[in-house]
């Protein structure tokens, strides 16, 4: 049952197939059943006129896939939110997922919204109360399942809502006004959207990552450097679906955050706020290759070493990680290029070359090198480099 496109013809298969993913919890089918942001954009294109906002923000959006995919995770992350919500509740309750039938459904019109471009790509919109009956107690419970859409002819979405022991739909809406009630009393704060959207993401870290690399070495022998290394998965099909990234050198006592890019072998690894840029070829543990500023023309060998094991301050990065993805978020939103390709990057051999020391022949009455002055001669080159200092991720728009 994997691969599901997220339409279905006939709402009865479709909320048959909500069903089936509690039942079986499929997480990944689930968060599958709702548009992308991609498709979305392409319908508000549709219907919308070329010079109005919607219409206009829509281009934007498919002009910038990194973002297509950054909004696409998020979107996922809520929907496995309330999915393991609806699973937990479950459980506190007594409900047996895997032993349910389906009873029956009734649907409700939902009522139309100010949101023009909405009730365009999607007029016929539901909320539906779901009744199942747990084979292994007996009982009969009801779930609902808002914004049902009929989008061209198919079935999408269908947000998992709440869950109680209910026979009626007045039952489950009395036991709903008390649970908010309650729930109410207990809203004293408000979180800022930045923390949300962390939040969302460490609670589905280990269902997306699936490898953590850590790797020390040097730039031209005796600059310190370090890398950090996420390989993630999602619903690409691919066993790994990207690469995130931090890195920091030198004295530097912050990490910044790069975009990963591969082909085979060779990895090109570019800062977000900064030029430089690392072009590196991965052997079974070891990273070779060059670090290249060209706004400062500095051009470094790099060498990084795979660690045997993962340095305690792992879990602090993964929060820099995903601070730094909510700021890249945040800064491509705003129409700043990052996604911007480097000028003239040169093929890694060549480069390579470039930064490769000259060998010298070594002769019976050579003179015996002056060790203060090769000392000097490093500490100059070591001034050459540009020191990067990090700045504070920036909040999001709680409008996000």
């Amino acid at each position: 049952m994997t691969g599901w496109k997220g339409k279905e013809k006939g709402e009865a298969e479709h909320i048959s197939k909500i069903l089936r993913c509690l039942q079986r919890e499929e997480l990944m089918n689930y968060t599958q059943i709702f548009p992308t942001v991609e498709n979305m954009s392409r319908w508000i294109i549709e219907v919308s006129p070329p010079r109005s906002n919607a219409y206009q923000k829509a281009v934007f959006y498919l002009n910038k896939p990194e973002l297509l995919h950054i909004m696409d995770t998020s979107i996922r992350n809520a929907r496995k939110k309330e999915f393991n919500k609806m699973l937990h509740k479950a459980e506190n309750i007594g409900l047996h997922w895997s032993k349910t039938i389906l009873l029956n459904y009734e649907l409700e019109r939902m009522r139309k919204t100010r949101d023009t471009v909405l009730e365009k790509i999607a007029p016929e919109r539901f909320l539906g109360y779901v009744f199942v009956k747990d084979q292994v107690t007996d009982s009969v419970y009801c779930f609902t399942v808002s914004d049902l859409q009929m989008i061209k002819g198919n079935w999408y979405g269908g947000y998992l809502k709440n869950l109680f022991k209910a026979e009626t739909k007045a039952e489950y809406e009395l036991q709903r006004m008390v649970e908010e009630k309650f729930y109410a009393k207990l809203a004293h704060h408000k979180t800022d959207s930045v923390n949300l959207v962390i939040d969302s993401l460490d609670d589905s870290r280990n269902d997306f990552i699936v490898a953590r690399k850590y790797y020390e070495g040097t730039l031209d022998g005796y600059i310190p450097i370090e890398l950090y290394i996420r390989y993630i998965k999602d619903t690409c099909g691919d066993d790994v679906c990207r690469y995130e990234a931090l890195y920091k050198f030198g004295d530097n006592e912050d990490f910044i955050s790069l975009r990963v890019s591969k082909k085979e072998k060779e990895w090109t690894f570019k800062e977000d706020k900064y030029n430089a840029f690392m072009q590196l070829t991965l052997g079974k543990v070891k990273y070779t290759g060059i670090w290249n500023d060209p706004a400062e023309h500095i051009k470094y060998k790099a060498v990084l070493t795979e660690l045997e094991e993962l340095p305690e301050e792992t879990k602090d990065l993964d929060i820099e990680l995903d601070q730094a993805i909510v700021e890249r978020m945040q800064a491509i939103a705003n129409g700043e290029e990052l996604d911007k390709e480097i000028d003239n990057i040169e093929p890694i051999e060549k480069i390579q070359e470039q930064v490769e020391p000259k060998k010298e022949t070594k002769v019976d009455d050579a003179p015996a090198k002056d060790k203060k002055a090769e000392k000097n001669k490093k500490e100059d080159k070591k001034k050459d480099k540009p020191k990067k200092e990090r700045k504070e991720p920036a909040l999001l728009d709680d409008g996000l």
